[in-house]
Order: structure tokens, then sequence, then C-alpha cells
């Protein structure tokens, strides 16, 4: 709401979870604060073998942050687009009649956040140099697992 109001746009408090602006009402749910990337990311950091207890606490903290903070912006901009109306031109692949969420959310938002993820990572492999390992090691036993799994049921 705070971020919304700071970028001179003017919602409503309509219940203690939901906006409203320009006829738009938006829910923000558990989903919508980013608690799934920040357990992602720490899950991984707190996986990495050769790094400290002391070393993997003062990364996860200002990530956990940092994360948090940009989410608020994620959810600000999905919510003014789509109170806005940006992406009405487009088609909608829903079949709800409001194209907005769906590419404002969906497309845009969620291709940023995996973007800046990855870039996370790369940075921390710098900040934990175990981690580039340790998160090859994990790709290789998930797509082996992965494999070995799909020759089973295919019977090679």
């Amino acid at each position: 709401f705070t971020i919304v109001t700071a970028l001179g746009y003017h919602p409503a408090w309509y219940a203690w979870d939901i906006i409203v602006e320009n006829g738009f009402y938006n829910q923000i749910i558990l989903g919508c604060t980013g608690i799934l990337a920040i357990a992602m990311v720490a899950g991984v950091i707190a996986g990495v073998p050769c790094a400290t207890i002391q070393k993997k606490v003062a990364v996860i903290l200002p990530v956990a942050l940092l994360l948090f903070v940009l989410n608020l912006f994620r959810v600000a901009g999905v919510f003014i687009a789509v109170s806005n109306h940006w992406f009405d031109a487009l088609p909608d692949p829903t079949g709800t009649g409001d194209a907005n969420f769906f590419w404002a959310h969906n497309v845009i938002a969620e291709a940023l956040a995996i973007l800046f993820l990855i870039a996370l990572i790369a940075g921390l492999c710098r900040v934990l140099p175990g981690l580039w390992e340790y998160a090859r090691d994990v790709v290789n036993l998930y797509l082996g697992t992965g494999k070995a799994f799909f020759l089973k049921v295919l019977g090679r």
C-alpha cells in the first residue's frame, strides 16, 4: 500500500489484506510475500557443506531481507499494472476476460523474479565458494535420478 501510494497512485484499504484502485480489488495472499523464494535460497545456502554456521547466517539474513523488499515492489508493480489495465490489448490465455493479471504477474513479474534469483545465486557463489559445487552436485543428483527413473519407466 505504502509503495503504491509513494509511486503516485491512490489505492484505498478495503480490508486488512485487500486494497482497491480503479475498481480492481487485490487480495495479498501468503504466496505473494516472497516466502517461497526466501525459503528456497535459505535452504540452498544452509546446505553448503564447507561454510560455517556464522557465514551461512550472515549471508541468509541480508538475502532474506533483500528478497522481501524486492517482492514488495513486485507486488506493487503487479497491482499498478492490473488496476490501470496496462495489458488490455494483449490476448487472454486464461479465458477470464481480463488478461492484465496473467501478463503482469505470471509473465513479466515471474520472469523478472527468476532472472533475479539466478543473478543472486551467481553472486552468492562468489561469497560462498562451496555453493557452486553444492548446486552442481544437487543438479547432477536430480538429473541422474530423473534419468534413471524415466529409463526404468520406459523399460530400458
